[in-house]
């Protein structure tokens, strides 16, 4: 009955010939979310995702932004791309205000739990679509869908992180790219530390950290100097470290992460 449920619940609505839906992925693990009391949560949590819209003209945050680009996309294959990052972006966000204790956004352990099955679940679905995508039609270039697109596939990537050799396979694809211009290169670099942290090596750029307490954020270990590693953030247009620290600590609640 449970599975049943959610095979109606869990259903994303998304433009024609995306991915229309993330029951797949997400009934793998409904034991494990059983178990932490979070099952109630998922259909309710998803029909937020389904409900996803923007109407205005000017966005606030990123999934807004994303389903604005959406909307004066070329294709359906751009607009797709926006769509489901629009999607991962949301909830993202959602974890990351539910993380905030004392407002009005903060959530129960069990809704983080049920959040972070299908966030999990999105990831996996946009990477086998971003796969799939990118073996017939190959990657979303600047110079034929805009530096948001490329952006959008980026993010995919990032995100896909049980697939460390997805992301290895897409460094290797990327490096003409990033060298051509045809793929941004401060993404790439973020890559390359994504890659890095998730194999258990230094990084280059210092991109990739953690939450260690309220507004402060900690780099993963990463490869010399901080000077040394400030010139190769400036070699591919990424601002220097102690300012990128000083941006992504806002994102950090009282709760460590």
């Amino acid at each position: 009955m449970i599975v049943e449920l959610l095979a109606m619940a869990i259903t994303i609505e998304i433009p024609e010939e995306c991915p229309s839906s993330i029951f797949d992925h997400v009934s793998t693990g409904i034991p494990a979310v059983q178990t932490h009391g979070a099952l109630e949560y998922l259909a309710p949590l998803t029909e937020e995702i389904e409900s996803l819209h923007f109407e205005g003209e000017v966005p606030e945050n990123s999934w807004e932004f994303f389903l604005w680009k959406e909307r004066s996309a070329e294709n359906s294959r751009v607009a797709c791309l926006f769509r489901l990052v629009a999607q991962e972006q949301y909830l993202r966000l959602w974890a990351r205000a539910a993380q905030t204790p004392n407002t009005e956004a903060s959530a129960s352990q069990s809704q983080l739990i049920a959040a972070g099955h299908i966030l999990s679940s999105i990831d996996q679905r946009n990477r086998d679509w971003l796969a799939s995508e990118f073996g017939q039609n190959g990657w979303f270039t600047i110079s034929e869908y805009g530096e948001d697109a490329d952006i959008a596939a980026f993010l995919i990537v990032q995100h896909a992180d049980r697939d460390v050799q997805f992301q290895r396979d897409m460094l290797e694809h990327l490096e003409p790219l990033a060298q051509s211009g045809d793929t941004n290169s401060g993404g790439y670099a973020m890559l390359i530390d994504r890659v890095a942290v998730n194999t258990g090596e230094l990084q280059v750029y210092g991109s990739q950290g953690y939450c260690s307490g309220p507004s402060v954020w900690q780099a993963r270990p990463y490869e010399g100097t901080l000077d040394e590693m400030n010139q190769r953030r400036r070699s591919v247009g990424l601002s220097d470290h102690q300012d990128y620290v000083a941006h992504i600590s806002r994102n950090c609640s009282s709760r460590e992460n």
